[in-house]
């Protein structure tokens, strides 16, 4: 499991293994080796890899999900929920999508109603 973390995180920030070897100070195919588990990881390995990830070193050892949020700004922001799909049951993610929708459509409720507010409050003092 702390292999396919890795490979997912160094997949999103578009690593490819040579950048993570050069990182890492290790040929790419010793790291090549640690990512495919073929060579087992010391603790202080393990450390610079969650560095080189920006992640800490428990996120990778949990047995936690990893679930992450991703913005962007051309055109307006959005949150965009991902997952390891082997790794998270679809169930999780669905509830996942739900709560935000649910939240998201709160927002946009309360949004709503104070813009009607201003409105009225504009045409009283215009009209």
């Amino acid at each position: 499991m702390v292999t396919q973390k890795i490979r997912f995180l160094r997949e999103q920030k578009k690593l490819r293994h040579e950048d993570m070897a050069e990182r890492l100070g290790i040929s790419p195919s010793t790291y090549q080796r640690l990512e495919s588990g073929e060579t087992k990881m010391d603790v202080e390995r393990l450390q610079k890899i969650a560095e080189v990830l920006e992640v800490s070193p428990d996120e990778l050892l949990n047995s936690e999900p990893i679930v992450f949020n991703v913005s962007n700004n051309s055109g307006g922001a959005y949150a965009n929920y991902g997952h390891i799909g082997h790794l998270v049951p679809e169930e999780f993610v669905e509830k996942l999508m739900d709560r935000y929708d649910a939240k998201h459509e709160a927002q946009v409720k309360n949004l709503e109603a104070m813009n009607q507010r201003l409105l009225d409050l504009l045409e009283k003092k215009l009209g």
